[in-house]
């Protein structure tokens, strides 16, 4: 397969078999070059003109600099990392080389390395907003959240008009669980840039774990007038319906969500816990069935899904299957409070009443209220 002209471009340089005739103004005269066509959009020109320049005076520090900005740009990381390495080892002494290195490791998953690049070009030059932002993604990746917010903050201190900069302050308070920080950052963004449909379904997110479902409502539907094919959106926003008591509107989006994406599990395990709730069991079990074959790389979720289609089981009078069904729901979350209730009633169905005072025992010690389950275990034993 033929290289492209950038990949040809980024080659290491030939050894000449003749001297330049050239000096360093040549070679200072080619770096400019290339930051013109670089800042022109021009890359594969502008690697051109390093490459000769490097090759008129290999001490050119910025040469080297500009180079393995270009090689990162590219995703070619090692070749970048040998560059600003030169940079380095020549003594430009400038920011750009320490900003330029840590992006770099920052890309190749190398965080705490980044951390130090970031560290050591504030301290050259302590007004780079860029950097800050940047130090604190490398935070964020470390799960040292509160001092991501403590560079996201002075990034916006010093660039008050990037967008980009709020948002990732918002995500940083998502993991925080701080949802009305993260509403204040998203006003800010959707303000400088109301044009993203991610940027409303995040605003979104944190009115709803507030409550505040009519707020949310409004920002997927912006984040859907936006982006028509964002299936997500509409999945958040009928659990929004749905928690508002739009039942109608919840399954509308539920189903519209299942055309655009038939991949979505979210919009199955919805339909599923509505027709539960409806009665309609044999409904609910068919929807689970497409939710479970799914499966979801959240055991949370899986659990959550056998949980549901046990209901539906035990409500059509066949408790050995819910039993099945809540096994694996327990096996994927151990934790699940409501599977051992569940299971207690399936148990009790089938008489089986030691198994099932071991589950109420475990229920009530994951929250569940030992009266009202211990009533509903005394109407089956009646119904027996």
């Amino acid at each position: 397969m033929k290289s492209s002209s950038l990949e040809v471009a980024l080659l290491p340089i030939m050894v000449l078999s003749f001297l330049g005739c050239g000096g360093p103004s040549e070679a200072q005269k080619r770096y400019e070059a290339g930051v013109e066509l670089q800042k022109q959009g021009q890359l594969e020109g502008a690697v051109q003109e390093y490459n000769e320049a490097l090759r008129l005076d290999p001490q050119l520090a910025d040469a080297h600099i500009q180079r393995g900005d270009l090689y990162r740009q590219a995703g070619h990381f090692e070749q970048a990392l040998e560059n600003y390495n030169e940079g380095i080892q020549i003594g430009s002494g400038q920011a750009g080389v320490y900003r330029g290195r840590g992006s770099t490791y920052l890309a190749l998953d190398q965080a705490q390395r980044a951390i130090q690049d970031f560290d050591e070009a504030i301290r050259l030059d302590p007004q780079l907003a860029e950097v800050y932002y940047n130090r604190g993604l490398a935070y964020s990746d470390l799960a040292q959240g509160e001092r991501a917010v403590e560079d996201y903050d002075q990034a916006i201190l010093l660039d008050p008009n990037r967008a980009e900069y709020y948002v990732t302050r918002g995500d940083a308070y998502l993991h925080l669980k701080q949802p009305e920080k993260i509403i204040e950052n998203l006003n800010e963004a959707i303000r400088l840039n109301p044009g993203f449909a991610d940027d409303y379904v995040t605003r979104a997110g944190a009115y709803r774990s507030l409550g505040q479902h009519q707020q949310a409502i409004e920002d997927y539907s912006e984040a859907i007038r936006l982006n028509p094919q964002a299936a997500y959106a509409l999945v958040n926003r009928g659990r929004s319906y749905r928690a508002l008591d739009q039942v109608d509107q919840a399954m509308a989006d539920f189903d519209q969500a299942s055309r655009l994406n038939p991949q979505l599990w979210y919009s199955y395990n919805e339909r599923g816990s509505i027709y539960n709730k409806r009665g309609e069991f044999q409904k609910a079990i068919a929807e689970l069935d497409e939710a479970i074959r799914l499966r979801p790389t959240s055991s949370g979720a899986m659990s959550a899904n056998y949980n549901l289609r046990a209901e539906a089981y035990r409500n059509l009078g066949q408790p050995q299957r819910a039993i099945e069904d809540l096994e694996e729901a327990i096996a994927f979350n151990p934790k699940r409070a409501a599977a051992y209730q569940s299971r207690a009633l399936s148990y009790t169905m089938l008489g089986m009443d030691a198994q099932a005072q071991h589950d109420i025992d475990r229920a009530v010690e994951l929250g569940v209220d030992r009266d009202s389950l211990e009533e509903s275990i005394q109407k089956l034993k009646e119904e027996r």
